[in-house]
């Protein structure tokens, strides 16, 4: 089952949009978390039941549950890296628009040149 998580999530990596994958990533990373949770259960029960301590037990992490979650912060990385690209191109698209409004405010105020004011607004 891990290595259908394997799988999903290095075609997820594949897309062009993190962020469109965002939600399925999710997903697969609560079934992995519930997988490794069953897996830690039973292997602590079993060194229980062979006579171990519970507060001795430690279970380590497999190559496949390493590369579980190297998938999932890649994942995580490059959704972060858009979102503060999308945020950059909002904030610019801000000073844009504040500057067409301030232009608009500046062409309401001269009263001259109807004409000209007009076509000017049709530019902005």
């Amino acid at each position: 089952m891990k290595n259908v998580i394997i799988t999903k999530l290095e075609e997820m990596l594949q897309q062009p949009e993190a962020s469109a994958v965002a939600h399925q990533m999710r997903t697969l990373q609560k079934e992995y978390q519930k997988l490794w949770t069953a897996e830690f259960e039973k292997a602590k029960q079993e060194f229980v039941e062979e006579g171990g301590k519970a507060k001795e037990f430690e279970y380590a992490k497999s190559p496949e549950d390493v590369k579980i979650s190297e998938l999932i912060d890649k994942i995580e990385k490059k959704k972060k890296e858009e979102d503060n690209k999308l945020a950059v191109e909002q904030a610019k698209n801000l000073v844009i628009r504040n500057e067409i409004i301030a232009k608009i405010n500046d062409l309401s105020q001269v009263s001259d040149n109807i004409g000209a004011a007009i076509k000017k607004l049709v530019e902005l």
